[in-house]
């Protein structure tokens, strides 16, 4: 339910804050929505995620307190409270850069190599706990869960500090056209 609200909050303000600047940075207004509608579904629902952790702590110990292949369970606990952390702080600051606020965009930045740290150990949660625990498929998952997160990460912040969203953050005027 939070995540149909977030999303039509997210879309009323980008519509209000796009049509400022209607006919520049069609790029980066575009780009920009992709992402924030893609990281609203992923972590929108960390806010309850949350709430569920603090009023059922034993329960939630009882299902990531387990260790699976290399990672003890404490760690995967802890990983696990640091997602939903970094996840509710990611949406607090997306909302911030509907507004194009500098320290929003650094902000979220700074958090997406830890939620690709903790989505690369969910991955891999994911991949041993059908019972591929030998070293083999540690190792695959480790290693497809660190490229494919690495990768994603990696091109997310390189696209947020592109002259192009700099300009969008900023709001300066465009002297040439742009190039979708």
């Amino acid at each position: 339910m939070f995540k149909i609200f977030a999303l039509t909050i997210l879309g009323i303000y980008l519509y209000q804050d796009y049509q400022t600047d209607r006919t520049q940075h069609i790029k980066a207004k575009i780009i920009h929505a992709i992402i924030l509608i893609a990281f609203t579904l992923m972590y929108s629902e960390s806010f309850r995620y949350i709430g569920w952790m603090i009023r059922k702590f034993d329960k939630a110990r009882e299902i990531w307190a387990v260790p699976i292949g290399f990672i003890p369970g404490e760690l995967h606990f802890m990983i696990n409270i640091i997602q939903a952390i970094a996840g509710t702080l990611l949406i607090y600051f997306l909302f911030s850069t509907i507004k194009r606020k500098e320290s929003g965009r650094r902000w979220m930045m700074r958090l997406i190599p830890v939620i690709a740290f903790t989505e690369t150990i969910a991955f891999y949660r994911g991949w041993i706990s059908e019972g591929n625990d030998s070293f083999i498929h540690q190792f695959l998952a480790i290693t497809i869960g660190c490229g494919i997160f690495g990768s994603l990460s990696y091109a997310i912040i390189k696209i947020y500090m592109s002259k192009y969203m700099d300009d969008f953050f900023n709001r300066r005027n465009l002297n040439q056209e742009e190039v979708l």
